[in-house]
């Protein structure tokens, strides 16, 4: 069954506890935040301040999405107490392995995140030390784009290396996932949806009914 991350860049940050109170109780798998710089991307998203506020209110699973052009300055003030899963961007290091390894030395998931214009391929070499991929379906930055309907092909790809190598890799889709094309991402190989504006943070409709009426609408064709 496809599990679903909120992406907390979304959410009403006015009233951030509440607002993860309800997507706990509404059976949320992840949350998803999203951490720029302003340079690898041109926006600026969450801190790890924030990172650390989450963590005072839910056990349930932080996944840090790094946007940066020096993710290891990031890595080096996160651990286990901070959050679960970690991914940084292929596109951002020339030492993806050197990272990883920094990531599961503080007994976090490690993640590799691929931009939609880098290839599939460029994940092989990595697919045995990662615990999961974050692939892009659109351009990193920036919330209300249109999904990109070619990174179908890319986590069909994706997920047949995983198979190859008879691994339990997961794969994350991030990037504009709707009712339709997340339905599509799921039969194509998705693991995990990242859910923002067009899936679960909806104006007027109560957020815990978009959280299961989502899943709901998801899970009836897996």
């Amino acid at each position: 069954m496809v599990k679903l991350a909120a992406s907390m860049m979304c959410s009403d940050l006015l009233n951030l506890e509440n607002n993860i109170q309800i997507l706990d109780q509404a059976g949320i798998d992840f949350f998803h935040i999203d951490v720029m710089d302003g340079n690898f991307v041109p926006n600026l998203g969450l801190n790890l301040d924030f990172i650390t506020q989450m963590r005072r209110v839910t056990q349930t699973p932080i996944d840090v999405h790094l946007m940066v052009r020096k993710p290891e300055d990031y890595i080096s003030r996160l651990d286990k107490e901070y959050c679960d899963y970690l991914s940084f961007h292929l596109e951002s290091t020339d030492f993806p392995f050197r990272l990883i390894r920094e990531v599961k030395n503080r007994k976090m998931r490690a993640g590799i995140a691929v931009n939609p214009s880098t290839s599939g391929d460029s994940l092989k070499a990595m697919i045995k030390d990662i615990d999961y991929t974050l692939l892009m379906t659109v351009e990193p930055g920036f919330a209300g784009q249109l999904f990109i309907p070619q990174m179908l092909n890319k986590i069909s790809f994706v997920k047949r290396i995983i198979q190859d190598n008879n691994l339990s890799v997961l794969i994350f889709a991030d990037g504009s996932i709707n009712e339709n094309n997340g339905k599509l991402c799921v039969d194509h190989g998705a693991d995990v949806l990242v859910c923002g504006t067009s899936s679960i943070f909806k104006k007027d409709v109560e957020l815990s009914e978009s959280v299961i009426a989502f899943r709901e609408a998801i899970n009836s064709t897996v």
